[in-house]
């Protein structure tokens, strides 16, 4: 009975006027709960003494930063998401200022354009860029689409992430022939004062 008035009061004491009655102890561990039971049933000892001995209260304060923590980091990713789409864009349209503002001045990378060999700086993507005919396939712009397919986002630290997908890239000859290629590639952006960067990326053909 002691046992019983003191839940009573602990549970009128969570109500709040014209809410439903919260569970009975509902900011203990489920381990406490149990504690509790058992020593109801045997009749003795103090439940509120033995809390102190047993799993620590987990604040709802934690749970609902966490909650709240989960929802902002799924809200980078789509962000980030998004940006390295635009990135691939810019690359089939050949549009060199959308990809220089997201690129860092020492962005490095190895890729097969490349050889193997590893790039540092933006010269070298620069010239793909100066020199394609972009206006000689200008009507095959809108003809070409690129998939980032199982895409992977990780967030290292506070200022950090890394893209993993497989990017599809969808075009139409001129014959009107589709065709669909695949590379696999890694992104590493890096957070500055204006935003986010991509500094890094590892490009790979399939074999």
């Amino acid at each position: 009975q002691k046992s019983m008035r003191r839940l009573a009061k602990t549970t009128n004491a969570n109500k709040i006027p014209g809410s439903p009655v919260k569970p009975p102890f509902p900011q203990y561990h489920p381990e406490q709960i149990l504690e509790k039971e058992r020593l109801e049933k045997e009749g003795d000892g103090d439940f509120e003494q033995t809390l102190i001995q047993t799993v620590p209260s987990v604040p709802a304060s934690s749970h609902l930063a966490a909650a709240r923590s989960s929802a902002d980091m799924s809200l980078i990713e789509r962000d980030l998401l998004d940006l390295n789409q635009k990135l691939l864009n810019s690359i089939i349209t050949g549009d060199w200022m959308t990809y220089k503002d997201l690129c860092d001045e020492s962005l490095t990378c190895f890729e097969p354009e490349s050889r193997g060999e590893f790039v540092k700086g933006l010269e070298f993507h620069r010239f793909y860029f100066d020199n394609l005919d972009w206006e000689g396939i200008a009507s095959q712009k809108s003809k070409a689409k690129a998939t980032m397919a199982s895409p992977n986002v990780r967030i290292i630290g506070e200022n950090v992430a890394i893209i993993t997908y497989v990017r599809l890239l969808q075009t139409i000859s001129e014959d009107g022939e589709p065709s669909c290629s695949k590379t696999e590639e890694t992104r590493v952006w890096q957070l500055m004062d204006e935003g986010w960067k991509n500094v890094h990326f590892h490009k790979a053909v399939p074999s």
